[in-house]
């Protein structure tokens, strides 16, 4: 990748040495566009993809729950769903039973 000292701000990319890999590493880096979040489930365990400054709200929606039917966890206690989610947050989603 061809980086050139910028007369302006700092350094910039020169227009035909970006590959596709290159441009997303600095999407990540740079712009934080997303974040991965750790999901443990009753039998299940994945990494899920978010949009950076997601809720709560937004991981159970993914997932196919609604608000009533599930609770979160983050670091051994229990949130709102409208709470905002941070890159590498481990969930556990826990099974809400009720009745009456």
């Amino acid at each position: 990748m061809d980086i050139k000292p910028s007369s302006s701000r700092g350094y910039r990319l020169g227009p035909d040495s970006a590959t596709p890999a290159a441009v997303k590493l600095i999407r990540h880096v740079f712009f934080s566009i997303s974040m991965e979040i750790e999901v443990s489930m009753p039998n299940e365990k994945k990494n899920l993809q978010l949009d950076k400054g997601a809720t709560g709200e937004d991981l159970i929606s993914k997932l196919g729950f609604s608000p009533d039917e599930v609770i979160l966890v983050i670091g051994g206690k229990p949130v709102p769903y409208t709470s905002k989610l941070g890159n590498g947050d481990k969930v556990k989603i826990v099974r809400v039973a009720s009745g009456g």
